[in-house]
This record gives C-alpha cells, structure tokens and sequence, in this order.
C-alpha cells in the first residue's frame, strides 16, 4: 500500500521545548499570549525529553511533535540548540515562524500582524548587524561565536555577509532553496574544522545559520531586523505602554534576567492567565539557576 503523505497546512507558528519541562511551561505562557489575540493560530510544539511534563492543559497546540534526536545530538552529546536547524523539517506548514519558548506576546499586536508583514518574504532572521567578509576592514573581533575573518579563511569564502543573528524568531516559506539552506546549517553542527565559542554546553545555533546564509547567499529580508524587544541588548528600560511602539514580543533571552525584565515578564504571564483561567502562573525563573550550560556565563 502507499504510505499516504499528509499535505502542510498554509501557516502557523512552532515553538521548541527541549530537554527541561521549564521550556514547556514558557511555550504554554507563549502560546496564551499568541491566542489571546489570534485564537485561530496554529501552535506546533516540538518538544524532547521533559518537555510536556508540566503542561496540564495541551489545548492550546495544534499538533504536539517530538523532536528525533538525530535532531539534537551529535556524536552521542546532546545539543538542544540543534533542533533549530531543523525547524524546516519538522513544521507542518508551508509557512511558519518558529518562536523561542522564552519570550511573550504583546497583547496589542497580533501574530498575523507579523505574517502579513512577512508575506512577500521566503526567509528571514531577527539580527544585529553584519560584516562583508569582503572589506578591508574585516577582523576577528566583529563576531559573537567566532572570527568573520577565520569563518572566511575555513570556508573559502570570497564575499559574503556575516550576520550576527538571534535565532529567536525564524520565518520561512518552504521550497528548495529554504531546505537547504537549514540542511546546510544542520551539517555544521557536526564539523569540526572551524574554531568558535562554546555556548550551552556545545555550538550556538546562530553561527552555523551565517556560514549556512553566505554559503547560500540567502540572508534576512531585512538589516538589523529586531521586531521583538530584548532589555539586555538595548538597555532602554521599556515596558508597559512603551512596549507598543513597533515590537511584537518582549524577549527574555540571556542566562539572568534584570528584576524589572522578570517583573514585567511576570506581569504578561498573569494577565494572560487571568484571560485563560490558569490558577497557576508559571513565573520567570533565570536560566543561570538550572541550566548547567549557562552557570559559568
């Protein structure tokens, strides 16, 4: 008989929980603040290990998939940061943005906001910043987990950007190019000729996307693309009203967390709860606390 292949659906959002049940507790505080202004959006959790534990109620996903580890390991060692890479494979969509569990919605945006921002879009990054590997003013100092100017050397490369991205928001259509470009990237968990900086215990997902990006020439739609707010990269003090302006999410990434970053996450959490009819808030707890990768940061 012919094993029967299920169709995508159009578009939804994907949202990883690997290895600690924390990350499971955040993607269900995520996925109350997606549905609190889009209540037909699709959630899709990918979830390893103690992911599911703490999550009581799964209504709010769609789909609840588990990651292989062939996923997430590389030589036997674990790396959860390698699941990102494959995203692509594992969404059910033809379009999809995939979230870091460690963030929240804004309550006066809409994730269709988002999608209808992005739609004439195949692929794009949150980033920084970038270097042509071209210039002459090319150093080893400009990137965040290894030298431009040795990722240049490594590889070959004759030009190309270097971007310094955050993987915590990731858009792409599906096609040929786009699968690639994430094969691409997932292959650079596993080779070890090129020198970078060790992070959760193992490689940080965003560099293998670069190499991946200029190996493909396929870079983000947009230059220093940050629709999300993250305190510990801009230090503007915002929060409440002033949250707002242009940002869809507020970003608690990093290993510790300022007190009014932990109090303003915390107080989304309880609105949407009180929205949801959740008792029980799950609040912030700083990843320096119970993480053994990010103890030393």
């Amino acid at each position: 008989m012919k094993k029967k292949t299920l169709k995508p659906l159009d578009k939804g959002v994907v949202i990883l929980a690997m290895g600690n049940a924390y990350w499971g507790r955040w993607a269900y505080n995520l996925a109350m603040s997606l549905k609190y202004s889009s209540p037909e959006v699709k959630i899709s959790l990918l979830y390893s290990g103690d992911g599911l534990n703490h999550i009581v109620d799964k209504s709010l996903f769609d789909k609840l998939i588990p990651v292989p580890p062939e996923h997430y390991t590389t030589d036997g060692r674990v790396q959860y940061l390698k699941a990102k890479t494959a995203i692509y494979k594992l969404s059910p969509y033809k379009e999809t943005i995939s979230l870091d569990a460690d963030m929240v919605w804004l309550p006066k945006k809409s994730i269709n906001d988002l999608f209808h921002e992005l739609k004439d879009v195949e692929f794009t990054m949150a980033n920084r910043s970038w270097m042509a590997l071209e210039s002459d003013l090319l150093t080893d100092a400009f990137g965040v987990w290894a030298s431009p100017k040795h990722i240049k050397e490594v590889f070959n490369f004759k030009k190309g950007r270097f971007y310094n991205l955050s993987s915590e928001m990731i858009y792409f259509k599906k096609s040929k190019q786009i699968s690639k470009l994430f094969s691409d990237a997932s292959k650079l968990f596993d080779n070890e000729s090129f020198n970078y900086t060790y992070f959760n215990n193992g490689m940080p997902d965003e560099l293998p996307f670069t190499i991946s990006m200029i190996k493909n020439e396929i870079y983000p739609h947009k230059d220093n693309y940050k629709p999300f707010y993250w305190e510990s990269a801009e230090h503007l003090r915002l929060q409440g009203a002033d949250l707002n302006n242009g940002f869809y999410a507020y970003s608690m990434g990093g290993h510790i967390s300022h007190p009014m970053m932990k109090r303003t996450y915390d107080n989304y959490v309880r609105f949407y709860c009180n929205q949801f009819n959740q008792r029980f808030p799950f609040f912030w707890k700083d990843k320096r606390g119970w993480m053994p990768g990010r103890q030393n940061l």
